[in-house]
Parts: C-alpha cells; structure tokens; sequence
C-alpha cells in the first residue's frame, strides 16, 4: 500500500443542488452583451464565443457553493484519505472478485 496519497485536480463542478439560479440569471444579463454584426469574421465569432463560454462559467462558479465546504481534497486529515483509499481498494476487489469475505470489508 502507498504510503503517500496524492490527490487528483479535478474541476470544480458547473452547478450543484446549491446553486443559486437567480443570482446566475443577474450576473449574466449584467455581464454579457451580444452586440456582433450579422457579417463578422470567423476569427472574431470565434473570439466571442470563446468569451461568452468564460463568462458563463466563472458566473457559474459563483453562483454555486463548494459541495464540500468542511473539508476541500487538499485539506482533509491524512487519516480520512487513508480510510478513503482503503475503501476503494477493498471495493476494486470486491468488484474483481465478489467473493463475500470481500464484501463484508468493505463499508
């Protein structure tokens, strides 16, 4: 067994069971203005598609509160990601395996 577990980055998600929807509706109508012309080039279409994308997720972001807000990944106890990593070692084998002994480890 490892003696030092890393965490992966993951991205925090868009939108949760918390996020507040009207706070992102008024962000949104205050930040973006869709003001290019019908005959626009491909690059600058594609420069304003980008932006539009990047504003709605950062407006997504700060509507929507980390689901996690007592412990974030990097901060949780070394005792708990352990418990964690066996968890899902003794699932992984359950899973390969199903043999009941296995099961009863697990959870």
């Amino acid at each position: 067994m490892f003696t030092h577990i890393s965490g992966k980055s993951t991205k925090p998600p868009l939108h949760n069971k918390k996020t507040d929807w009207t706070c992102f509706r008024e962000t949104l109508d205050e930040v973006i203005t869709l003001e290019i012309p019908p005959k626009t080039e491909i690059g600058q279409f594609q420069h304003a598609v980008e932006n539009i994308t990047k504003v709605i997720k950062k407006t997504a972001w700060q509507a929507t509160p980390d689901r996690n807000e007592q412990y974030s990944k990097e901060e949780r106890p070394i005792i708990i990601k352990q418990k964690i990593a066996e968890e899902s070692k003794a699932h992984k084998c359950w899973q390969l395996i199903r043999a009941s002994q296995d099961k009863h480890t697990t959870r």
